[in-house]
């Protein structure tokens, strides 16, 4: 009876086996049916991240899908790939592809726990999983793995295998492959890794956020301590090894080169890439694209036009954040302030893209990153606790402690108001609402909150958003080449490149064009008498009665001192003269593209023209009269080292450099006494340049350059809204005077050198004829060669009997406006002016 029982139980064994093996087949040969070519593991080219270099080989920005840097096995030190094998797979270079006794080991200790506990994976499983098997079901999966795995180990060797699983994997934090783990946690290649970090690589895969050096070093040091076990237990290492890399530190250290500091300009240039390298270029490549940004000058421009937005900010009053915390929103922020992260300069949209009374109050998750304490230059968030009008302060809570705001650092408070002043708020509670978010940051002086004692609340001043934009561009005076560029106040709010794409009027940053063209048909000097008196132009029954900032005429003045002073009227009598279409001329040969309208107008920049446009015409006269187009790329190469772009373009001579030197000796007055005198005074060292204000103070510019870096800066706001009564002296200049401060701190002061075609020669400063260097009235000024002093003024003759016929007052001349352009009215602000011209001689 039992024999017969055995007999059945036997039988029904091996009925199970071979059912067993039958459904097996069953499903390898479902699945053997439609397998994945081995294509993409036999030429394994994966996306890879192309970066953006500084001119110090500095990281500025980075294209990606997969951030990810294929290296070769060459690159990969054999003790990494003993690592690897050691915590992976031990047996890897002795199993076909298949570890049996593993498989076994993992699905009867997943049954006994009831979940996936163990992975019987070998490498070259994983290898096939990633690669090649990545959408697949998991039971598809595997059947296709066991069926790949097979062939794959005879196409490839076991090292290549290894190569292909070490820049495939996942190692968290957006990391694919060793390489950029090596890069992205140690700020270092491959090959310079000790045993230690080496260990670590190897075992982070297994579960990569949650080994992620950066937010979980306990886990990550004892994953890297099981690794460096398993390593001693296969004899890879010595216990000697195994000590000194355990006890040896594992620490976060990010890569120094990593600057991702120039968000506007890795915007454009993503767009540069294949008209550049090809139309077989991609940013999957792993390119490496070289520019001529440098790291110093970009850190510089986006402080100065941080600093200069958010003092500009406050001239136009308060505008609060209007964020509301009710109670539960309040409790939510108190328990998740602690995992909060420090905004980015203005950087208030992205950290507080919630609503305070709904998301909040249902108990959402609000904060998402570690906290940085707060220092120098950031600016943070926190919700107002008490307010005291009495002893004027306000308590705000920063979640891990209180801080306070002094009602003697907000003398600026006033309710919002760009175009008008209004009045001031004369205590705490008109300015602020009780649980109310507000922007703070630390005051000046004090570079980290760590250092106030903790029972001691922080002392902050208030922020608010930001309202105006501004944008900088720095070229290299030489080579064209991009130095710095900042295209608005904040990337991360908006993308809107200001510098290359935003169209606005120069003011009178476009006169020196008008003077340049005069200069060059041979109708002026820089010591030619230009007529600052009364004007009428007339379309039809219009008049447009032309005016200086201050109000006052002149009478005859020399066109050095017209431009030094940003007069109006003189150089609206030039342009009338030469006539517009050659102005416009002018600026086309020296790289503005913008459409301009032929009319006197555009003598006080009533065109538009980018950012971008300006910088370049002023670096035609900075550079001698050479113009190339901004360069924003250098060179592109592939991972290989192969060139697919170098820039090679020679910059083309469109202005006699005579004429470029004399522009620029003019322009120096500007600065030195003139509308920009304000950078002599900060920099002292030879500058040139001019400032700029469009039609009802809704631009300002300024551009300017040293013997070998060149600025221009605008600011305004993007809706076209009038900043008020401030000329570009209030809203460009600072900037740009706070960027070169930094930009040539350490530079040696160099002046413009003289062309041989010009020459020096005395002056009376009053009638700009021919004098001697004894007479007290005589200046130093400059002349082309063959030309000299002369009395020749541009002024269009009067006529009495019409002026008399329309009843003008004065005798004043009456000319038609060439179209129906709505005019202009005045620009910059001049220095108010002695009764003579100030001393203005040329160096």
């Amino acid at each position: 009876m039992v024999k017969r029982w055995l007999v059945r139980l036997l039988l029904l064994c091996v009925a199970c086996a071979l059912l067993s093996v039958a459904g097996l087949a069953a499903l390898f040969w479902v699945h053997s049916r439609d397998l994945p070519s081995l294509e993409p593991l036999l030429t394994y080219d994966p996306p890879q991240v192309s970066r953006v270099l500084a001119q110090d080989g500095s990281v500025v920005g980075e294209y990606f899908t997969e951030r990810r840097t294929v290296i070769p096995r060459e690159s990969m030190p054999r003790t990494l790939l003993d690592a690897v094998v050691a915590a992976e797979d031990a047996s890897f270079y002795q199993h076909e592809g298949l570890n049996f006794f593993r498989l076994m080991t993992a699905l009867v200790r997943n049954v006994l726990s009831m979940r996936i506990t163990q992975g019987g994976s070998t490498i070259s499983q994983q290898v096939i999983k990633n690669v090649l098997l990545v959408d697949e079901a998991r039971v598809s999966r595997k059947a296709k793995e066991m069926i790949l795995v097979w062939k794959v180990e005879q196409e490839l060797t076991k090292d290549e295998i290894l190569s292909i699983y070490l820049n495939q994997i996942y190692y968290g934090n957006g990391c694919y492959g060793v390489a950029e783990a090596a890069y992205y946690y140690f700020g270092k290649a491959v090959h310079e890794l000790s045993l230690a970090q080496l260990a670590y690589l190897a075992g982070a895969p297994q579960r990569p956020n949650a080994h992620a050096l950066n937010r979980h070093p306990q886990q990550a040091k004892k994953r890297q301590q099981y690794v460096l076990r398993r390593m001693m237990e296969e004899q890879f290492i010595t216990q000697k090894q195994w000590e000194k890399a355990d006890a040896a530190p594992l620490s976060y250290t990010p890569p120094k080169n990593r600057r991702l500091n120039a968000p506007y300009v890795t915007a454009h240039i993503r767009d540069l890439v294949k008209p550049l390298a090809g139309p077989d270029a991609s940013l999957q490549d792993g390119l490496v694209i070289q520019t001529g940004i440098d790291p110093f000058l970009q850190d510089a421009a986006n402080e100065a036009m941080r600093n200069g937005l958010l003092a500009l900010n406050r001239h136009f009053g308060y505008a609060p954040l209007h964020l509301y915390l009710n109670q539960s929103a309040r409790e939510v922020w108190k328990r998740k302030i602690k995992r909060a992260r420090e905004l980015r300069p203005f950087d208030t949209e992205k950290l507080f893209a919630f609503s305070a009374e709904t998301e909040a109050a249902q108990g959402k998750e609000v904060w998402e990153t570690k906290p940085v304490p707060l220092d120098h230059g950031r600016i943070g968030l926190a919700f107002v606790t008490a307010i005291d009008d009495e002893n004027g302060t306000v308590t705000v809570d920063l979640g891990e402690r209180a801080g306070v705001l002094s009602w003697k650092d907000m003398g600026w408070l006033r309710p919002w108001g760009p175009a008008k002043k209004t009045k001031p708020y004369s205590k705490p509670s008109e300015a602020f609402t009780l649980h109310n978010v507000v922007m703070v940051r630390l005051p000046d002086g004090v570079e980290d909150s760590r250092t106030v004692k903790e029972d001691n609340p922080v002392r902050l001043v208030v922020e608010q958003p930001p309202a105006v934009q501004g944008a900088l561009v720095a070229l290299d005076v030489d080579s064209h080449e991009i130095r710095a560029l900042v295209g608005g106040a904040n990337y991360d709010l908006s993308t809107f490149n200001r510098a290359i794409l935003a169209k606005r009027q120069p003011g009178s940053s476009f006169k020196p064009i008008t003077y340049l063209t005069a200069l060059a048909q041979g109708k002026a000097t820089a010591a030619t008498l230009l007529d600052d008196s009364p004007v009428v132009y007339w379309n039809g029954n219009n008049p447009w009665k032309p005016r200086n900032y201050d109000g006052k005429f002149r009478g005859l003045v020399r066109l050095r001192t017209a431009l030094a002073l940003s007069l109006n009227i003189p150089v609206i009598r030039m342009m009338q003269e030469l006539t517009p279409q050659a102005v416009i001329e002018q600026a086309r040969s020296l790289g503005i593209e913008s459409s301009l309208t032929a009319n006197l107008t555009l003598a006080l920049g009533s065109g538009e023209v980018t950012v971008m446009e300006m910088a370049r015409a002023y670096a035609v006269m900075a550079s001698g009269g050479l113009d190339k187009a901004p360069v924003w790329v250098t060179s592109i190469k592939q991972t290989t080292g192969k060139v697919l772009f170098r820039d090679e373009v020679k910059p083309k001579r469109v202005l006699d450099e005579n004429l470029a030197y004399i522009m620029t000796n003019l322009m120096q007055s500007v600065v030195e006494q003139g509308t920009g005198r304000a950078a002599a005074r900060k920099l002292k060292r030879p500058l040139a340049g001019k400032t700029g204000t469009s039609s009802k103070y809704k631009d300002g510019w300024f551009v300017g350059y040293s013997p070998r870096l060149l600025c221009a800066v605008w600011v305004g706001f993007d809706e076209g809204l009038s900043m008020g009564h401030l000329s570009s002296t209030k809203t460009a200049l600072p900037i740009w005077i706070d960027f070169m401060a930094q930009a040539l701190r350490d530079q040696p002061v160099e002046d413009f050198t003289p062309t041989k075609g010009v020459s020096f020669q005395a002056i009376d400063r009053d009638t700009g004829v021919s004098s001697n260097f004894l007479d007290p009235k005589a200046i130093r000024e400059v002349f082309l060669d063959g030309t000299g002093p002369n009395i020749a003024f541009l002024k269009k003759e009067e006529s009495k009997t019409d002026a008399a016929s329309e009843g003008e007052p004065n005798g004043e001349t009456r000319t038609p406006t060439q179209d129906n352009t709505e005019p202009p009215t005045p620009n910059d602000a001049p220095p108010q002016p002695d009764d003579q011209a100030p001393q203005e001689e040329s160096r």
